[in-house]
């Protein structure tokens, strides 16, 4: 919902009706209430309204003026209500109702002004004939009369005033942007302050190009310039991004000719179809087309969807061959795609738009083979951009360029660490995210010394901001891995073993419309990566403390060596408190210290009758022996078990488990509430990329005596490889992943569609000039991507394949096991039983945003209300 000034207008008048008419009903219910109430000579109470000689008066108003009352306070019920939506819009910066409430809103408006002008004939017609009929003194008395003449003319009032509402509710509905085949579509024009989950965001016109501007295509690279908030206001005025108000047809479009494919859905001559692209022209007042036969048409783009263009070509059939082409500022084509686009899925038919295609972006939507499931999975509750792994989306952020330059150009200041304001837009197959007044930071600690820094995003909640239900994201620039897909391999085994992990998602990163490089966005772990990931979205639990584990320097680790009983023994860079959860301020690491103190402790071999019983009371065994399973199969050299770094510890207040059934299950009533959970993060340093020894080993060797002796890591030492029964337990998943999941016929197929999929952008990244920026560079090439997928290159001593396929054998040897052939799923895949609210499943739900989603609760009590009001109404008045 993207707003415009005369919308808000608009919606502050009705706010304005809404409680002049809430003011006039109550006082029509007291006025009639007390006037016209009268005492019959049979001492009987009666209504003044229509009362005869004989003291009859109609059911429906006896004794107490049903009608009038009972209906005034259906009208002020109903202004009361819409009153508070109308508020609660404004205050979120919404423009605009859903479409459904806007239908129910000027519905009940039109019904509502009937019953208005009812009341006041009630009032009226039945003083009339009251008068009439009695001839007393009391109907002709000053105070009866003169009072309930004023509630007649409040009732008019308040009926004329129900019909400006409804006006101003059609006016406002007419420019609700419609729905856009399964998706409601968003105004485009305005301030985008306003977060909303939604679909691509697309102007609703095109031009055409003359004849002239046909010409042949030129190449020309990608070009860059600043883009400061004043020219982003600006931006909307250019005639090239902002859209003619009525569409104009493009004359001579033909369809190119091709096999017909065959759809359930089809196009027929005359239908329109949508066209959309990401780009970034070579010019300030550039722009792209859509090129059919010979055939150009313009597309366009807003101040809130830029690097989208979109547009609208008439009589396009589903055998339609077709090209983007780039245009110069006088509308020239200057470069042509490479290859013919055609419509090849059947739901693009459907909708009658393409997805958000990127200029020279072949494919846009990858079919990525299954890794096999080894244990159960809970997926988050709420569907993420972050789970969109078949695409690289764009992500376009405009900024102070000043603010720009000191992050890129001088990263170690303390003012390129300092969160900066921009305008964030997120583009995806489907859907478009745009906001104002993101948070953006410097992220990382050794990425900093690179000259392709890493970035943090900051939503803020109390702006009504996220990121598809995340407050907090993270660009990860993968600077040590020459094929940017290490980080995102370790994930999806993570996810096959079922453990909760952050997500992770490729994106081609531009600021300003300059490019910045190939990213992978991931989860930052926080309070919303809890809420979502750990507690299924259940906003009532309470999350526990949060600690972020570093290792600063070799001799600074988060081994978690109980060092003393205060938090101020344990350095602040060590172990980084996240979230306080119900430690006292003044000793933030209690509960951690207590743990460490229990693990200090404990023996393996002697004083605990049942170690699995003891550590399963405290932490999720289960959880954290496939953490550290998954540290040694991939040779995660920069995590706990190596390095005592790159870890969360969460106190999850709700974990109750068993160590025979995993980490979700129940454990007896007795034990105490809340276990430790292991979060493993940042895992690009793993199949071979920094491993210090380069070698395969077993795992009680992997990590050499001598560290052990100098830094230990008693988790791993005294937990695992000296504690026989938990080793057994660590084997056994050992077995199981690598039998199932951690081994070619599991991984492979998955890494050959990567390999192919980020292959361009890659390139792309790697030919972005970044020589003004300090920092190291390790001066990866397009080679040095394949290459060290299949074997070694400078500085990485095993490619991928290689060491998956070297743990796989070696494992087998150790614990004298065979891997079967094939990969099939052990557990089922998991399935998001919750529907999603952000539009991404496939079952044609509409987009639901954040606000109709917070408001929820409210909608649907005031459903029920109105439900019971109606209810007994109708038991009174019939």
């Amino acid at each position: 919902m993207l707003g415009s000034s005369n919308a808000r207008a608009r919606m502050v008048v009705n706010t304005v009706l809404l409680s002049i008419i809430f003011l006039f009903s109550v006082i029509i219910i007291g006025i009639v209430g007390v006037n016209g109430r009268v005492t019959s000579s049979n001492l009987r109470k009666v209504c003044l309204l229509y009362v005869s000689q004989n003291n009859g008066v109609a059911r429906y108003n006896d004794a107490y003026c049903l009608m009038p009352m009972i209906g005034s306070a259906v009208v002020a019920f109903f202004a009361l209500i819409f009153l508070i939506a109308l508020v609660i819009a404004l205050t979120r910066h919404k423009d605009f109702f859903p479409r459904a409430f806007s239908v129910l809103f000027m519905v009940l408006c039109a019904l509502l002004s009937l019953l208005a002008f009812a009341i006041c004939g009630e009032i009226g017609i039945g003083l009339n004939k009251s008068c009439s009929a009695l001839q007393v003194f009391r109907c002709r008395s000053q105070q009866n009369f003169s009072a309930l003449y004023a509630a007649e003319i409040m009732a008019g009032i308040v009926g004329g005033l129900w019909i400006f509402a409804t006006i101003f509710e059609i006016i406002q509905f007419k420019r609700i942007p419609g729905p856009l085949g399964r998706h409601p579509e968003l105004n485009p024009y305005g301030s985008s302050g306003y977060q909303t989950i939604q679909p691509t965001v697309r102007p609703k016109t095109s031009t055409s190009l003359p004849e002239s501007h046909h010409t042949d295509s030129a190449q020309a690279p990608e070009a860059a310039y600043d883009h400061t908030y004043a020219q982003r206001q600006a931006y909307v005025s250019s005639p090239h991004h902002q859209p003619p108000l009525t569409h104009t047809p493009t004359p001579g479009v033909s369809v190119g000719a091709g096999p017909k494919a065959e759809f359930s859905e089809t196009l027929n001559p005359g239908d329109k179809m949508r066209f959309n692209v990401v780009g970034f022209p070579n010019t300030e007042n550039g722009s792209f087309g859509v090129k059919i036969g010979t055939s150009v048409t313009k597309l366009i783009t807003t101040v809130d969807t830029f690097p989208l263009w979109s547009g609208i070509v008439p009589d396009a059939t589903e055998s339609v061959e077709y090209k983007y082409v780039k245009l110069d500022d006088a509308g020239s084509v200057v470069e042509e795609e490479s290859f013919v686009r055609h419509l090849t899925q059947a739901k693009v038919i459907k909708n009658k738009e393409t997805l958000n295609e990127f200029f020279q972006r072949e494919t846009t939507i990858w079919t990525l083979p299954n890794v096999p499931q080894v244990y159960e999975r809970e997926l988050p509750s709420q569907s993420n951009a972050l789970e969109a792994e078949d695409q690289i989306a764009t992500i376009h952020i405009t900024v102070a360029p000043e603010r720009l330059d000191t992050i890129l150009k001088t990263p170690m200041s303390d003012l390129a660490h300092e969160p900066v304001p921009v305008h964030f837009c997120y583009i995806n197959d489907n859907k478009i995210l745009s906001l104002n007044d993101v948070a953006m930071k410097i992220s990382g600690k050794s990425s900093m010394e690179f000259n392709k820094q890493a970035f943090k995003f900051d939503f803020d909640d109390a702006k009504n901001q996220s990121f598809f239900h995340r407050q907090h994201i993270k660009l990860r620039s993968q600077t040590q891995d020459p094929t940017m897909m290490r980080e995102k391999i370790y994930i999806d085994v993570l996810n096959a073993m079922g453990v909760p992990s952050q997500q992770g998602a490729w994106v081609r990163f531009y600021a300003n419309k300059k490019p910045i490089g190939l990213y992978l966005m991931v989860d930052d772990i926080s309070k919303s990566f809890l809420r979502q990931t750990i507690h299924h979205g259940d906003k009532l639990v309470v999350a526990g403390s949060l600690i972020q584990m570093n290792a600063p320097e070799v001799e600074t680790q988060a081994d978690l060596i109980y060092k003393g009983p205060t938090s101020a023994t344990y350095p602040n860079d060590i172990y980084k408190m996240a979230n306080l959860g119900s430690n006292p301020p003044t000793d933030p690491l209690h509960q951690l210290i207590q743990f460490m103190q229990e693990l200090q402790a404990f023996n393996p071999q002697a004083t605990t009758p049942d170690p699995i019983a003891f550590w399963q009371d405290r932490i999720d065994l289960d959880g954290f022996l496939r953490n550290m399973a998954m540290e040694y199969l991939a040779g995660s050299w920069d995590a706990y078990w190596y390095s005592g770094s790159n870890y969360f510890m969460y106190f999850n207040p709700t974990l109750t488990g068993n160590p025979s059934s995993g980490a979700n299950s129940k454990i007896a009533a007795t034990a105490p509430p809340g276990r430790w959970q292991w979060i493993s993060t940042d895992f690009d340093g793993s199949f071979g990329n920094g491993d210090p020894t380069d070698t395969l080993t077993t795992y009680d060797a992997w990590v050499p005596a001598p560290s052990f002796t100098q830094h230990d890591r008693p988790m791993v030492t005294k937990v695992i490889l000296k504690c026989p029964v938990i080793r057994e337990q660590f084997e056994r998943i050992l077995r199981e992943t690598v039998g199932w999941c951690f081994k070619p016929d599991g991984l492979f197929p998955r890494i050959d569609v990567y390999e192919k999929m980020l292959a361009a952008d890659v390139a792309w990244d790697y030919s972005i000039d970044r020589s003004a920026y300090p920092g190291k560079n390790n001066l990866f090439t397009i080679n040095d991507f394949h290459n060290s997928i299949k074997g070694p290159v400078e500085k990485i001593g095993l490619g991928i394949r290689p060491w998956i396929e070297g743990r796989t054998k070696d494992l087998q040897a150790q614990l004298s096991f065979a891997v079967q052939a094939g990969a099939p799923d052990r557990v089922p895949r998991p399935v998001r039983h919750k529907k999603k609210l952000d539009g991404s499943d496939d079952s044609g739900a509409d987009v639901v945003s954040e606000g109709v989603r917070r408001s929820a609760p409210t909608l649907w009590m005031c459903s029920m209300l109105t439900t019971g009001a109606a209810y007994a109404i109708g038991l009174l008045m019939f």
